[in-house]
């Protein structure tokens, strides 16, 4: 049975919202397939998202999405570090990540399913959600495109 990803209720078959804490995103399910193996992909950047933006340093840790990454990383979602350091700057991210308690289930690579799903591991990271801080959604660009259109 499927569960909610932030309380952990089980959801009724046939609802799609938890009856608890009336939250919409479920794992435990393949909303569309039906079957029982879906894992949330969050795929997330490291400067500036996990640590304050201090390149070619680590800054200092941003403790809110550190936690956030943690709970769903417990809640079963796959976490992909996203991030474009290589060789040394990588492996010392790593590192201050596991400090951190962080723990990845890839580094810049897809998951095995979307591996096989796409043939290869393609250059793009497949994830249901990106979080980093760079980040933008097109409603948020048109609506700020719009309001400088009426500025002037």
């Amino acid at each position: 049975m499927p569960t909610c990803l932030y309380c952990g209720a089980e959801i009724p078959e046939g609802r799609q919202i938890c009856p608890i804490c009336e939250n919409t995103m479920i794992v435990g399910v393949d909303l569309a397939s039906g079957a029982d193996t879906y894992r949330r992909i969050i795929a997330v950047d490291f400067d500036g998202t996990l640590c304050v933006n201090r390149f070619p340093d680590i800054g200092e840790p941003i403790r809110r999405t550190i936690q956030y990454i943690k709970r769903e990383r417990a809640c079963g979602s796959f976490i992909i570090l996203w991030t474009c350091r290589q060789g040394e700057r990588l492996t010392a991210a790593v590192d201050w990540c596991k400090r951190q308690g962080l723990i990845f289930d890839y580094i810049n690579e897809n998951t095995a399913e979307n591996i096989a799903k796409y043939g290869g591991d393609t250059r793009k990271i497949n994830a249901d959600v990106y979080i980093d801080d760079k980040a933008a959604d097109i409603d948020s660009l048109i609506m700020a495109a719009g309001r400088k259109n009426e500025i002037r």
